[in-house]
């Protein structure tokens, strides 16, 4: 639920705090905050901003078919690039860090702040409209 609150506010270009992370941050608060533990809370976060990049992309897509000229095979080909990158990039992230303990942190923060940055991006589309 504070996920999903989050999401109907959340905005990666504004500058400032942002939501991002909170529920993890509680999750943290209620736990040992041992690696393990924290690896955990940081990863169920993901978990719920990847549910509304799923619909918000399976939102887009719908109507981009509607509109059709192909775009949505234009936002297939996009968001399957973008899904590259952001597993790219957060590899490297994860191997800047080597053996370290926090790598697994610093991986799953990773995959949370681009997955949601991306949701966010994809339920803007529907406004530029």
């Amino acid at each position: 639920a504070a996920v999903r609150a989050c999401f109907a506010e959340y905005d990666p270009l504004a500058g400032g705090p942002s939501c991002l992370g909170q529920a993890a941050q509680a999750c943290l608060g209620a736990t040992d905050q041992s690696t393990l533990s924290t690896v955990a809370c940081i990863g169920a976060e993901p978990l719920v901003w990847d549910d509304l990049l799923n619909t918000e992309y399976k939102a887009r897509r719908a109507e981009m078919l509607a509109q059709g000229a192909g775009l949505n095979d234009k936002l297939l080909d996009a968001q399957r690039a973008w899904l590259a990158f952001r597993d790219a990039e957060c590899a490297l992230e994860v191997a800047r860090w080597g053996d370290g303990t926090l790598a697994s942190v610093v991986g799953a923060n990773c995959m949370m702040e681009m997955t949601a940055a991306r949701a966010a991006q994809l339920r803007d589309k529907k406004a530029q409209e």
